[in-house]
């Protein structure tokens, strides 16, 4: 997309934003992301990010202040970072969002997605075509969010939200003859597809 600096500029200005409150800036924070995975347009989602917090918030996303401000004696938006961000997977159906973001938590265990996935806090909103336990989604110790196929039948893909670069985590069963799985990097603003029927943005966050 070209634009890379711009969409972490971006994030910085709202994880640094001390007049949103946590909630809020998430909430910017996630349309940025949703849309930079529907359009591919950086400039366009951060447009739509600015104008989403001016409309619902009454203020834009504003210029920090210099590193070394202190409010109350703790570094502006600590509060933000005191906090654990989770996974979450938005479902997308014919081009829209479809219902809440599923979180996974920030742990080393992580959760499984799949049509009759049982571990705790399973992704189970999938298609048809979604084996029973078809991937895992983890954050590793040193705080890197993973996901690895679990032996799917149809396979999945990743694509990133930077650079629009496809990986293959796991391809479909047919093809599976010289792939060596490994888990692979995943981030906001990726979208994951799972098969041919599902396929989630990725965003962060804090369930309700």
């Amino acid at each position: 997309m070209g634009k890379t600096p711009l969409f972490r500029n971006m994030m910085e200005r709202i994880k640094g934003e001390t007049v949103l409150a946590a909630d809020e800036k998430a909430e910017v924070a996630l349309v940025l992301l949703v849309a930079v995975a529907c359009t591919s347009d950086v400039r366009r989602a951060v447009g739509e990010a600015q104008s989403f917090a001016k409309s619902v918030f009454g203020r834009g996303v504003r210029t920090p202040a210099p590193a070394l401000a202190r409010v109350g004696g703790a570094a502006a938006g600590a509060a933000f970072d005191d906090k654990e961000l989770w996974l979450g997977l938005l479902r997308v159906e014919d081009g829209y969002l479809s219902g809440a973001p599923q979180w996974v938590a920030p742990t080393e265990d992580g959760t499984e997605i799949g049509s009759l996935a049982l571990a705790e806090g399973a992704v189970n909103e999938v298609g048809p075509d979604v084996s029973a336990r078809h991937a895992r989604i983890w954050r590793s110790g040193e705080g890197q969010w993973l996901v690895e196929g679990l032996e799917s039948r149809n396979g999945t893909v990743l694509t990133s939200g930077v650079s629009g670069e496809e990986t293959v985590v796991e391809p479909p069963q047919e093809q599976r003859f010289r792939f060596r799985s490994a888990p692979v990097p995943i981030a906001p603003g990726d979208t994951l597809a799972l098969g041919q029927s599902t396929l989630f943005v990725v965003v962060e966050g804090y369930p309700e």
